[in-house]
């Protein structure tokens, strides 16, 4: 491989050395620091990268791994040169309420969301130019380290936890089983048999609350309500391994997740068969449609992330 020729990377003459050109793949991803503006004084920016990072240079990659063979082989062939939006039907892009969905469970028990009195994975914050020098780091998360290596990526996924950190195992103290993170809708409740609000809410007590009722079902949502009911709608249930937007802390316990903004998080009670999670009733409702929007651009909170073919 060899840089084109003349200092044009992005379509400049390939040198005779390396006459044959080759795709490439243009990723950007755009933070809105212009949201902070008026959070600090002088000339000097606040920003530190998870990765210890003050000055902003060591997230950069124009191609990113982890692509789907034949997506990309798609892409390729479909994507030609000189322009710059592939057709429509080569790629699938998910609106934002879609990928704000797409959470796995945390491997480790560590803050990475709102005001951080410490970087993530015991990282320290360095500027260079010296080599950065690891600091000392708790066992679990030495250990989750180390098996985030490709060759091991395996093992790692094998030993993750089965059930998210902040969820509560009830299959024995109380006989319910957690079911994930689903999805509800104001004006028409996944749960509506009954419900209660107050801020020493905990899955706990919403739990007790919703068998206090006899019902089957129990979701928490947006950190201080709680759901109950018999049936869950199939189009409303979680999608398993995947946490979704169930990110709000009880307002009885912060290290216990009460669902989120639209998200609930759903226990179920255990049958005469045990704590296995049984089918999921898709005839007490229709099934709603689900539209996916397809564009340029994915979009997260404050990240605007740019893919393009070149």
């Amino acid at each position: 491989m060899s840089y084109p020729v003349d200092g044009n990377y992005d379509g400049g003459r390939c040198p005779a050395s390396h006459p044959r050109h080759m795709m490439t793949l243009f990723f950007e991803v755009t933070y809105r620091t212009d949201h902070f503006a008026n959070d600090w004084y002088g000339n000097s920016q606040p920003f530190i990268l998870a990765n210890g990072d003050t000055t902003g240079y060591g997230f950069h990659g124009d191609f990113v791994n982890g692509w789907d063979i034949p997506k990309l082989t798609k892409g390729i062939n479909n994507c030609l040169d000189g322009e710059p939006n592939c057709p429509s039907e080569t790629f699938t892009f998910y609106d934002q309420s879609d990928t704000q969905k797409c959470k796995i469970a945390p491997l480790l028990s560590e803050s990475v969301s709102g005001t951080l009195s410490a970087l993530p994975g015991c990282n320290t914050p360095s500027s260079g130019p010296a080599e950065y020098v690891p600091s000392s780091c708790p066992q679990d998360i030495a250990l989750a380290k180390s098996l985030l290596t490709p060759s091991r990526l395996s093992t790692a996924i094998s030993q993750s936890p089965t059930l998210p950190i902040s969820i509560i195992n009830m299959s024995t103290s109380k006989g319910w089983t957690y079911l994930g993170c689903g999805t509800d809708i104001a004006g028409n409740r996944t749960l509506n048999a009954d419900w209660e609000g107050n801020n020493t809410m905990t899955i706990e007590t919403c739990v007790d609350f919703c068998a206090s009722k006899g019902h089957t079902y129990a979701g928490m949502e947006f950190g201080s309500q709680c759901y109950c009911d018999d049936t869950l709608p199939a189009d409303r249930a979680p999608v398993p391994g995947i946490i979704a937007n169930c990110i709000m802390p009880c307002a009885g316990n912060s290290s216990e997740i009460c669902g989120g903004n639209a998200a609930i998080t759903l226990y179920q009670k255990c049958g005469t068969g045990g704590c296995t999670p049984s089918s999921i009733s898709s005839s007490t409702v229709s099934t709603r449609a689900h539209s996916v929007k397809r564009g340029r651009f994915m979009r997260g909170l404050d990240v605007d992330v740019d893919v393009e073919m070149r």
